[in-house]
């Protein structure tokens, strides 16, 4: 069955100048976009794709109609001392 709530952890890349999200919950996310809002656009137009792949693989997985995506935004910086 598929879980009732699923979290994506995103974070920055400061390098390329991207957010990207993965998820421990959703097997094979692994997305980026330019900002946070695109990303999370991107993280829900993805998330259907995943799970109607995962349905083919499980007749449990069919049971539960909606699921809850919860971003956790893991960020860091560095300060001169």
């Amino acid at each position: 069955m598929l879980p009732a709530a699923s979290r994506v952890t995103v974070r920055y890349d400061d390098e390329a100048k991207v957010y990207w999200a993965t998820s421990r919950d959703l097997r094979g996310l692994v997305t980026e976009a330019p900002d946070l809002q695109a990303l999370m656009a991107r993280v829900l137009a993805v998330v259907p794709e995943l799970l109607a792949e995962r349905r083919g693989r499980s007749a449990a997985a069919t049971r539960r109609r909606s699921i809850t995506v919860r971003f956790s935004v893991e960020a860091a910086a560095r300060l001169a001392a």
